[in-house]
């Protein structure tokens, strides 16, 4: 070791400067240990922090190339997170690292690896089970991260095998049926998927239905979804290579992010009926931009999104599960007299991501297309020695569009701009060849199953311009006229066309 005293602002700093041989070049290095104050008891002190400081630079210099260095259960689960979290978002790393934070309630950082045994797996899972009684799917998760860990230590040659493998421990029966039950709540059947179709249909903004469409039919996440733009598609397939990110963001603030993983970025092949909900969708999103330009409104927000709220923002899993726990307390309600059968499902975004692949699973689509379609990072690296082909994503997309063909009745809606637009378009087919209707406001109001104590200023300022919108494309010369008394009371309106 050699003692050195340099002058500083602060005063006079004490150096012990001690020299290790770098393993990975073998060259001679330098580390150093400093103080600022003279005494035998902390020059002792720096001598023994300086030796600690130059073992630990060997340490990890050695770990980090020779796996015969690892030794502990925490130094595999460092090299497990360090290579692990390079390709997954931030956000996942801390969900893993909460679940390291159990794994560590059972393995400890300074367990030796060589008496980490099958045995003693089980028995700390089997403790752990009777100490928290889990859902079976926390006590997955802490699996689910073991296993990765130990499977990092086999593949790079730290452990020979791993202690997983034949370790076999569930949660207790009665957490097992609770989450049966709250797993099959999420799972919708062909027939509760339509009902639920059916009254997303009925809703003001129309692109929450064709939502619904192509998330049950694609499997995109809802993030990928609110992230996809009119660039990325082309025609058939769609490029999902980004993820919106909107949680405990202003809208202002939102922003596009890489996919949740690696595996989740893939070039996904549609069947029909999601290429003509997103295609809807692009045509409406045209018209909002226009009427953006036309009808300028500080709450209007620009997105290159898809798939938007009435004021132009992307539709974000907090929109659309809003919207669904409406839809689920209307089916609650009325399912069994509308459609024949008692309503006891929960209705949230991602749930037609699992509808998806159910219809994939069902129709016999081999587990690796299913999961490359949904982007899911694990089983693609388990066939990371084979790949889709477009062959095999035709064979998803064929048996996407006879399940579609057969099983749903999805009523298409013109991309209109409201869902309002509808009802005057039936009317003026009604009465094609007058060239002119007249509605007093209560019936105007009845026509779009609108509340007779819904303002006419709000007609006016809400809802006529975007039907004007819709329809002056559908019907030349299209006008629709505001009738007034006297004191400009409104009593009615008037519809014209060539």
């Amino acid at each position: 070791m050699q003692y050195r005293t340099t002058k500083t602002k602060k005063g006079i700093r004490y150096d012990v400067v001690g020299s290790y041989k770098d393993p990975l070049t073998g060259k001679r290095k330098r580390a150093t240990v400093s103080y600022y104050k003279d005494s035998p008891r902390l020059r002792k002190q720096a001598e023994r922090d300086l030796e600690d400081k130059i073992y630990q630079l060997v340490s990890e210099t050695e770990v980090g190339y020779n796996p015969r260095n690892i030794v502990t259960f925490g130094e595999l689960k460092d090299s497990y997170i360090k290579a692990w979290e390079l390709g997954v978002k931030p956000k996942t790393v801390e969900r893993e690292k909460l679940i390291l934070s159990r794994v560590n309630e059972l393995l400890k950082d300074d367990y030796l690896l060589e008496k980490i045994t099958p045995f003693l797996i089980k028995n700390i899972l089997t403790d752990y089970v009777q100490r928290y009684d889990p859902m079976p799917s926390s006590l997955g998760h802490v699996r689910s991260t073991m296993n990765k860990i130990f499977a990092h230590g086999v593949e790079y040659g730290i452990i020979k095998y791993s202690p997983m493998g034949s370790v076999k421990v569930v949660a207790s029966p009665e957490k097992k049926a609770v989450a049966y039950k709250n797993r099959e709540k999420k799972f919708l059947d062909n027939h509760e998927l339509q009902a639920a179709f059916e009254l997303l249909r009925k809703r003001e903004n129309p692109n929450y239905y064709d939502l619904a469409i192509f998330l049950a039919f694609s499997g995109l996440r809802i993030g990928e979804v609110s992230a996809l733009f009119e660039e990325d598609f082309d025609g058939k397939l769609i490029d999902v290579s980004k993820s919106l990110q909107y949680h405990d963001l202003r809208v202002d603030d939102y922003y596009i992010d890489s996919t949740k993983t690696e595996a989740s970025v893939r070039e996904l092949q549609l069947p029909q009926i999601a290429i003509d909900a997103l295609n809807r969708a692009i045509v409406r999103s045209h018209k909002f931009d226009k009427f953006m330009i036309e009808h300028p409104a500080p709450s209007f927000r620009k997105s290159k999104s898809i798939f938007r709220t009435k004021i132009g923002t992307p539709i974000t899993s907090k929109n659309f599960r809003m919207l669904l726990n409406r839809v689920e307390k209307e089916l609650l309600e009325t399912c069994e007299e509308k459609y024949g059968f008692k309503w006891t499902k929960h209705l949230t975004p991602h749930g037609f991501r699992h509808d998806n692949s159910t219809m994939m699973q069902d129709a016999g689509l081999p587990l690796k297309e299913v999961s490359g379609r949904l982007g899911h990072r694990h089983t693609e690296t388990t066939m990371i020695y084979s790949h889709r082909t477009r062959k095999s994503q035709q064979k998803a997309v064929d048996a996407l569009n006879q399940i579609a063909a057969s099983e749903f009745q999805v009523s298409e809606i013109k991309s209109w701009t409201t869902k309002y637009t509808d009802a005057i378009y039936q009317i003026i087919k009604d009465n094609q060849d007058t060239k002119q209707v007249e509605l007093s406001l209560d019936e105007f109001r009845d026509g779009l199953g609108l509340k007779q104590s819904y303002p006419a200023r709000y007609i006016s300022g809400n809802i006529l311009p975007k039907i004007k919108l819709d329809l002056k494309e559908e019907f030349e010369g299209f006008k629709i006229e505001t009738l007034r008394k006297k004191r400009n009371q409104v009593i009615g309106y008037q519809l014209s066309w060539k």
